[in-house]
């Protein structure tokens, strides 16, 4: 599809997403993965649940809070969304829903 379009590939990994326990978004550069996870955030927050944003490093985390563009959805690191602290973790809460992504474009 075109900018803002979802293909056929795209619109089936937001349904999975929505009703899938976990998934995992994958792609090369340029292929979706920001626009896909911005529909997953619109639909779990339609859905009422409360969406958290993670990536690998602190400068991807920026990055697509930046791409997305959700106000009230926020990107943080891996670590700080599971909790991590040197040597203790602070478990989150089990009912979170979390999209995670890396834009190519913040390495």
């Amino acid at each position: 599809g075109g900018a803002g379009t979802l293909s056929a590939a795209q619109m089936r990994a937001v349904e999975l997403a929505t009703s899938a326990p976990i998934m995992l978004l994958t792609g090369d550069a340029g292929c979706g993965k920001t626009l896909t996870t911005k529909a997953i955030v619109h639909r779990w927050l339609g859905a009422g649940k409360r969406v958290r944003m993670c990536a690998p490093t602190g400068r991807a985390a920026q990055r697509l809070q930046e791409l997305v563009g959700i106000g009230s959805v926020e990107a943080c690191t891996v670590h700080r969304l599971l909790g991590y602290r040197g040597n203790t973790r602070a478990a989150p809460g089990t009912d979170d829903a979390a999209a995670a992504a890396s834009p190519a474009s913040a390495s």
